[in-house]
């Protein structure tokens, strides 16, 4: 198992430590993230909170990323996944950005391990809001239910993109 499939399980591990999900939930996910788990990853440079808030745009029209200090070298489908969750946009927007983003690289080893990564990123920011204690804590807790449930009926893993 990959290195980044035994830290997702030891993350899943410590919510249900902390009674944010049952053991039930924890092993479904694991269950479906392992069913996705990414066979090999591209790594490079990602930003890890990109999103609408941390784009200026100058009078120009020149675009300036901004919140840079969680920049690091990482797997670029978990930054893209980042984006997912972090950045709501209506579908019209969602269809621009990865049509867009497609043009840059190929999105099917994304859209392949999507649920992996889905995952993972939201049990990080329920476990990040639980230690930080902040009333938004139950958000990733309950999108991670959701995800649950529409995992229960077979969907066609796009259809998680549009969510």
């Amino acid at each position: 198992m990959s290195d980044e499939a035994v830290d997702l399980g030891r993350r899943i591990d410590r919510l249900t430590a902390r009674k944010a999900i049952t053991r039930h939930e924890a092993d479904r996910l694991t269950e479906l993230a392992i069913s996705q788990i990414p066979q090999e990853c591209q790594i490079g440079v990602v930003h890890r909170d990109y999103c609408a808030e941390n784009l200026l745009v100058s009078d120009a029209g020149d675009f300036y990323i901004v919140d840079n200090e969680a920049i690091r070298i990482g797997a670029f489908d978990f930054d893209l996944a980042r984006t997912w969750y972090r950045w709501p946009m209506s579908p019209t927007e969602r269809a621009v950005y990865w049509e867009s983003y497609g043009e840059h690289r190929d999105l099917s080893s994304f859209s392949s391990s999507f649920l992996f990564w889905a995952i993972d990123v939201m049990v990080r920011s329920a476990l990040y809001r639980l230690q930080g204690g902040t009333v938004w804590a139950a958000v990733p807790i309950r999108k991670l239910r959701i995800l649950l449930r529409r995992a229960q009926t077979p969907v066609p893993p796009d259809s998680y993109l549009r969510w």
